[in-house]
């Protein structure tokens, strides 16, 4: 924790300095602080004001993507460089064609918070459940990605050696296997090919343990079907207006309507629920609301453990 200082306590324990002798050498006159500008009234005392940083785990996962700063480190932990912190609200950084752009994603439902670096650089020292990093540039090639726990850094959680390919823009999320720990990779390149003002939206099932599930309109239309433990949906366009969705276990229903619908509006109704929005009968899993907005880019993430705590979740994440 940095010492803080106070004008009253600068000269605290210490001795008032010996006066000088009457034959004291003459000091050099300083410059004036404002050239050419005649002397101002005296003034009330500045107050020295101190910087703040908060620390990584006390700030909330943003809503909006965030840049690096051309700020002064913190100290490095176990002699690792650390990267500064990501401001709230900052713009997004764009992908670069010479470089990786990356964020993490802590997706394991239940596991304390994580630290996690690349190579020699720390990426977070505290990523706690449902949170996530700003998008980072890192160089192309292999590098070492090494999770462990916030609290004991010496307790390897993961740890591979991954490529990172120039030109990628990717989601890397914490999740759980059966074994431990994967970093899933998520590729957010953005669905270019939508008409002008369209929306697009899919589907993350990180779920821990679930069955496939099935996304739905409020109004009973099936939106994604079937969607697996790990599994990453392709886009729908989607106009931009707002929208209810539920959460139903899949094993129930086949897919009820022709894949070459892409348009989420332009749905069909599912004929065996008898166009009723109960969803024949079956209670959601989780039911929330998004307002698209235009050209936005939506993520739709389902977290927690199907048999424990927390219970199934979504987490609406807006890419670049």
């Amino acid at each position: 924790m940095d010492e803080s200082f106070t004008p009253g306590n600068r000269s605290a324990g210490r001795n008032p300095p010996d006066v000088l002798p009457e034959m004291a050498l003459p000091a050099a006159p300083l410059p004036p602080l404002v050239p050419d500008e005649p002397p101002q009234g005296p003034g009330p005392e500045p107050s020295t004001a101190f910087p703040f940083f908060p620390e990584e785990s006390q700030l909330e996962p943003p809503d909006t993507e965030r840049e690096l700063f051309s700020v002064a480190p913190l100290p490095p932990v176990t002699g690792r460089t650390e990267l500064p912190g990501f401001p709230a609200g900052a713009p997004s950084i764009p992908p670069s064609p010479h470089y990786c752009t990356v964020r993490f994603f802590h997706a394991a439902a239940g596991l304390e918070p994580v630290r996690i670096t690349v190579g020699p650089l720390l990426m977070t020292s505290g990523l706690a459940y449902g949170g996530r990093t700003g998008y980072t540039r890192i160089s192309d090639g292999f590098r070492l990605v090494t999770v462990t726990s916030a609290y004991t850094p010496r307790t390897i959680l993961f740890q591979q050696t991954l490529p990172f390919r120039a030109g990628e823009l990717i989601t890397m999320a914490v999740v759980h296997t059966s074994s431990g720990l994967d970093l899933l990779r998520i590729s957010d390149l953005p669905c270019d090919n939508r008409p002008a003002g369209r929306a697009c939206i899919r589907a993350v099932n990180l779920c821990y343990g679930s069955p496939a599930l099935d996304v739905f309109l409020d109004d009973g239309r099936l939106v994604f079907s079937d969607v697996g433990y790990k599994e990453v949906t392709a886009f729908r366009q989607a106009r931009p207006q707002e929208y209810g969705f539920s959460i139903l276990q899949a094993a129930w229903l086949p897919t009820p309507y022709p894949t070459d619908i892409e348009t989420v509006g332009d749905l069909p109704a599912v004929a065996s629920y008898d166009d009723s929005p109960d969803y024949g009968g079956a209670r959601p899993l989780a039911s929330f609301y998004l307002e698209a907005k235009a050209n936005g880019i939506y993520s739709l993430y389902l977290l927690g453990r199907w048999d424990g705590t927390p219970p199934l979740q979504v987490r609406v994440v807006e890419s670049l």
